[in-house]
């Protein structure tokens, strides 16, 4: 910080909002030099009193500093009046006051005082860092100085107990808060080791208790998802994001509100890790509303959201209006690079040896797997994909219906040496034979047309039941086109 020669006790002054990531920052910057906190809201609850009465609950039991709290309007003269008033209880203090939370307004009333003696003002920009606001040569604009804040914030801010930001979160609002436990180191390559056993066998779903026991390590009877959490917990051990939960309940009374795997605080921001082993029917997206809820209500505005679906394959769509809002996906593509999908999330800029073993054993396993993902298909026709079948014979419509089921995809395109057969299920749209038929006759027309594909000729011919279009591709132009196809439009 420029003012690091200085190593006098100061007095905090912020303004509470949802956005507690700032306001957390100063404090650890000034962290050991605190006297008070003091803390300016709103009458809203959800945005400004409770958020205020989270950070009292930090402020307190993290950096053993005294806060007040203070209600007032949002009117630039109502913050102005009683910052004046807490400035001029301590004239000979040193203040910082943090100009980043509350409304607009209320940042307004804090500009007040830029300039004022023994007095600094602060300013987080989302993407460009601390400022430290000035005045100006005449005295009258304001200039924005770059801030650098100490060099040890990052490890300072990941040093607040998540298990306390969660109970700051919840707690004022009269919650209860029911943590499992810290997340614990395990052998996770010994872990990869059992599970890639597994995959290469190709059986139908892995047995994770047996992982687990062949990877030297006891555990109860569990269903399948809660082992694979212990699992990805012990990934993000090994990759040395520790300050980590696992198994958080939110309860308003009997009533339980969020269950969450795993929470983590790291890099700044509060991280949610949410595992689902399930190969079901339910598109990704459906989760997105379930997702963000979670997101803001646990991790607030700043926080992050991981869903990790080792069995889904989501289409380029589903994972943008996930992005959208703060949600990444780690999905059965991304298996061969587990731990360094987990280290992009967190934001860890280097492997361990572990979480690198980790890798290589889970992609050498997955290298000959005819789908991606830890669960295999369970039909005959999933067995029959291996690169060398025992009996030669692949059963397409059940390989189309298996795609529609883990791949959320609704054909397959198969290359022969004369033409390229697409199957098509068209039995999930609403219309007669002939409707259907022109439906998969435009599909492929204006795609072609759009992408300039030419030299590609096509029949068509739907089954008796009308549930399956059969497409025969011929022509140079053939297989670029089925590679650029888009989804089939649903009606």
């Amino acid at each position: 910080m420029n003012d690091n020669a200085s190593l006098r006790p100061v007095h905090l002054v912020l303004l509470a909002s949802e956005q507690l990531w700032p306001n957390l920052e100063s404090m650890c910057m000034l962290q050991g030099r605190l006297t008070r906190v003091y803390i300016y809201h709103s009458d809203d609850r959800t945005r400004s009193v409770y958020p205020a009465m989270a950070l009292r609950y930090l402020a307190e039991q993290h950096f053993r500093t005294k806060a007040i709290l203070r209600e007032g309007g949002i009117q630039p003269r109502d913050v102005t009046d009683v910052v004046s008033g807490w400035l001029a209880e301590f004239p000979d203090a040193h203040w910082v006051l943090n100009a980043t939370g509350g409304t607009k307004l209320m940042t307004a009333g804090i500009l007040r005082f830029v300039g004022t003696a023994n007095t600094k003002t602060w300013y987080r920009e989302l993407q460009h860092g601390w400022f430290e606001l000035v005045p100006a040569e005449d005295g009258r604009r304001i200039v924005a100085r770059k801030l650098q804040p100490p060099a040890d914030l990052a490890r300072r801010t990941n040093e607040i107990p998540v298990d306390s930001l969660l109970r700051a979160v919840w707690e004022p609002s009269g919650h209860e808060v029911q943590i499992g436990g810290p997340i614990e180191p395990l052998p996770v390559t010994k872990i990869a080791n059992s599970l890639a056993e597994q995959i290469r066998q190709r059986v139908a779903q892995p047995d994770w208790e047996k992982v687990f026991q062949d990877a030297g390590i006891e555990s109860p009877r569990v269903r399948a998802g809660f082992l694979f959490e212990r699992f990805v917990s012990g990934c993000l051990y090994a990759l040395g994001v520790r300050n980590a939960v696992a198994n958080v309940v939110v309860k308003q009374g009997t009533s339980v509100l969020q269950e969450v795997d795993i929470v983590a605080n790291y890099g700044g921001r509060v991280c949610v890790v949410d595992c689902t082993l399930r190969q079901g029917k339910i598109p990704v997206i459906a989760e997105y509303q379930r997702c963000e809820t979670i997101r803001r209500s646990v991790a607030g505005l700043a926080g992050s959201y991981l869903l990790v679906r080792p069995n889904a394959r989501p289409s380029k769509a589903e994972r943008f209006v996930l992005s959208q809002g703060r949600i990444t996906l780690l999905d059965a593509e991304d298996l061969e690079r587990f731990c360094a999908r987990l280290a992009t999330f967190f934001g860890v800029k280097s492997l361990s040896e572990e979480a690198a073993e980790v890798d290589r054993i889970l992609a050498e396993a997955l290298r000959d797997r005819p789908l991606p993902g830890v669960s295999e298909p369970r039909s005959p026709a999933g067995e029959e994909l291996a690169p060398v079948t025992r009996r030669n014979i692949i059963d397409l419509m059940q390989w189309a219906n298996e795609l529609g089921t883990t791949r959320n995809e609704h054909w397959v395109a198969v290359r022969l040496p004369t033409m390229t057969l697409l199957v098509v299920q068209t039995g999930k749209w609403v219309g007669d034979r002939l409707r259907k038929d022109e439906a998969v006759r435009r599909w492929l027309q204006r795609t072609a047309q759009a992408k300039r594909l030419r030299r590609v000729q096509f029949t068509v011919t739907l089954s008796n039941r009308g549930k399956t279009a059969y497409v025969q591709l011929t022509g140079e132009d053939a297989l670029a086109l089925v590679e650029c196809l888009p989804p089939f439009p649903e009606q």
